[in-house]
């Protein structure tokens, strides 16, 4: 959901920092979640320790979370928070 708010072409004359607002984002999501998935968000990080110590038990929600929330969240961001864009209202980035 950040992410889409940050790309938003809204977001072009916005003067704060992209670096800080995804770094709190994930400050926040590994303070959270941490000490239930190890603070793994990426599924490819994830890959390595399962091979390494061969347990995949629990590993297939590495895979399905991230890639079911992404494609539900970038859909729900477009419907709920993505008004129709009017030629020329914003700037080419």
């Amino acid at each position: 959901m950040v992410c889409c708010g940050i790309w938003d072409p809204r977001s072009a004359t916005l003067i704060d920092s992209v670096a800080l607002r995804l770094g709190l984002t994930v400050g926040g999501l590994v303070g959270i979640a941490g000490s239930f998935s190890g603070a793994s968000m990426n599924p490819a990080r994830s890959l390595a320790p399962a091979l390494w110590h061969m347990d995949f038990e629990s590993h297939w929600i590495y895979w399905v979370a991230p890639l079911t929330s992404s494609l539900l969240t970038s859909y729900l961001y477009k419907y709920f928070f993505r008004s129709t864009l009017r030629p020329g209202s914003v700037s080419d980035i």
